[in-house]
């Protein structure tokens, strides 16, 4: 209710008495949400809800694409490894988050820098590509042409 009365939701003390008699419909008792998502929802309204869904649906795909490009590496294989534990992971926080109120554990904010250092390391490393390739470099690529 609070989300949809504000469209930045009820801030941190949305879990207050004052905001939950407010915007419940059954304010005798105060009661969190047991949700990452009804909790950010609550909190941020559903512009911050977005952008929390957002920021972990696109940490998952970065994690993909590393994934696939250090396989390309056998010396990167284990960067390959950590991507893809770290989705699972991502997977286990979105799944278990449905049920508890860890919208703020830090742990899955941990796993989204790591993701992003991985791919800081290939692309030090020379491993992921940075400059776009052109047509002709593509169609070359495709030919098995170096």
């Amino acid at each position: 209710n609070a989300a949809n009365d504000r469209v930045t939701g009820a801030g941190f003390n949305s879990w207050s008495a004052n905001t939950y008699a407010r915007y419940s419909p059954d304010a005798t008792k105060v009661l969190v949400a047991h949700s990452i998502y009804f909790g950010v929802i609550a909190d941020h309204g559903w512009i911050g809800f977005l952008m929390f869904v957002g920021i972990f649906t696109g940490v998952f795909f970065l994690a993909k694409r590393v994934s696939r490009v250090a396989d390309t590496d056998q010396n990167y294989r284990w960067v390959s490894d950590l991507a893809k534990m770290i989705q699972v992971s991502l997977v286990a926080y979105g799944t278990g988050g449905a049920f508890l109120s860890l919208a703020y554990y830090d742990l899955p904010w941990h796993l989204a820098a790591i993701v992003l250092l991985l791919r800081q390391l290939l692309v030090r490393e020379g491993v992921w590509e940075t400059k776009p390739k052109t047509l002709a470099e593509k169609l070359q690529l495709s030919q098995g042409h170096a």
